[in-house]
């Protein structure tokens, strides 16, 4: 089978990166320094993208478009010496990929920058561990090693942010009160993104009806699932009645 990539079938481009970063493109030489307010518009497919100079320390990817540009207005990339992304919301293919070959290649740390809420944690998670409908390509998508850089649960009350909090529509509201998180999400048709049995977006773990696997790369093929299987995320198999249990962030 080939991919998206090898049959060169690209989406559209979506997102914008800036930073010390010179790239041969086509046989064209391209400062992502240098190109205005606008920065690099990041394509879908970066596998043919040479990196001929990198100077930058770290990446922050970030959800949202107006904060990439605010940054980027002031310099921040230039102050921090850094790479700044954005993806305007969930991340493409080509943004994911980017991240990959920038801390992989080039062993930069990457930060995740997103909203406090159900969104904003399973971009990260989609960063952090891939998902179910790219299982097959985690080994170019997955960055494991990411950290998370924003709002955390325990920042509501440390820094008294609780007047500032805007509250979750019933769209946004993944897991309602004493809903099975399991059924919640398979009803939304939302990934599960697990590691070590741990949910990357709620960390919730389940603790009846898995079966551990491993590798998660190319899983179905290596381990065919039965008639009374199904695929729940990528390093888990799940039987029958679920039951889970919460940890702490």
């Amino acid at each position: 089978e080939f991919s998206r990539e090898q049959l060169h079938v690209n989406a559209n481009k979506m997102g914008s990166v800036v930073g010390k970063v010179k790239i041969i493109d086509r046989g064209d030489s391209i400062n992502w320094a240098k190109l205005g307010s606008g920065g690099w518009s990041i394509p879908s497919n970066v596998e043919e993208i040479k990196f001929e100079e990198v100077k930058a320390n770290f990446v922050i990817y970030m959800e949202k478009q107006a904060i990439w540009e605010r940054l980027h207005e002031d310099k921040v990339w230039e102050k921090l010496n850094c790479i700044l992304v954005t993806s305007q919301g969930q991340t493409t293919r080509g943004i994911r990929r980017l991240l990959q070959r920038l801390y992989d290649e080039h062993k930069l740390p990457i930060y995740v920058l997103t909203d406090f809420d159900p969104l904003g944690f399973y971009i990260y998670s989609v960063i952090k561990y891939g998902s179910i409908s790219l299982a097959h390509m985690s080994e170019k998508m997955a960055i494991p090693g990411v950290k998370f850089l924003g709002i955390m649960a325990e920042d509501i009350d440390k820094y008294g942010l609780n007047k500032h909090l805007i509250k979750l529509n019933e769209k946004e509201t993944i897991v309602k009160e004493n809903e099975n998180p399991y059924s919640a999400f398979e009803k939304l048709g939302v990934d599960f993104n697990c590691c070590d049995g741990v949910c990357g977006i709620c960390k919730i773990k389940v603790t009846k009806g898995m079966e551990n696997i491993n590798p998660k790369t190319e899983m179905e093929e290596e381990f065919p699932l039965n008639e009374n299987e199904r695929l729940g995320c990528q390093c888990h198999r799940l039987k029958g009645d679920i039951e889970v249990e919460y940890e702490e962030w």
